[in-house]
């Protein structure tokens, strides 16, 4: 499990129930998804801009071999960015 800070942008609209969003500060971005299941359960949704603090797992979406984060958590946050937690 891991957690990474950065500003959401939203990648594109939500397939039923999923996000889809890239966590982005001055030099870098990751490549975000939340399933359903982990969505139903967000007590806020992030909107393009916010700062956010994302927790899942690391992995590879092998159609295309990029890194992407699987979220299960989510949460706002005020800090700095693009930094694991």
């Amino acid at each position: 499990m891991c957690a990474w800070r950065g500003k959401s942008l939203i990648s594109r609209p939500p397939a039923p129930g999923h996000l889809y969003f890239t966590l982005k500060d001055e030099q870098s971005q990751l490549k975000c998804v939340m399933w359903r299941s982990d969505a139903e359960r967000l007590r806020f949704r992030p909107s393009e801009g916010d700062g956010v603090v994302a927790r899942g797992r690391l992995g590879v979406y092998e159609a295309t071999g990029v890194y992407q984060l699987y979220a299960t958590h989510l949460a706002p946050s005020a800090g700095g960015f693009g930094h694991r937690l």
